[in-house]
């Protein structure tokens, strides 16, 4: 119920795991609106987009959260979603509606 989270650790501590499950459970209780900003969008897919999937696959709710690839989202039976964006194209950010939660992920290169 923190307005704010910092999470620190070195690698491999999981913060990103810890996140990215927290925020899953979240959407699933409330319908809001999240998004996930990298310095780079493309770094997505293969980072905050994967772990995310495997999440989803591995909590076996595939059938409640959908998946897309392109552009990147998951899209919730709730009507919640998360939408990744990257800030290399900040022009981008602009016109993004009802944004409830941000996850910055890699917020040193930031």
């Amino acid at each position: 119920n923190q307005k704010f989270q910092f999470l620190v650790g070195g690698y491999g501590s999981s913060k990103s795991y810890h996140i990215a499950l927290k925020l899953i459970l979240k959407l699933l209780e409330e319908k809001r609106t999240a998004l996930v900003i990298r310095e780079v969008y493309d770094t997505h897919r293969e980072s905050t987009f994967s772990l995310l999937q495997e999440i989803v696959s591995d909590l076996g709710i595939d059938h409640v959260v959908k998946c897309r690839s392109s552009p990147l989202a998951l899209t919730f039976r709730n009507g919640s979603s998360i939408l990744f964006k990257g800030l290399d194209k900040p022009e981008k950010l602009k016109s993004i509606n009802n944004i409830s939660m941000i996850w910055i992920e890699e917020c040193s290169e930031v």
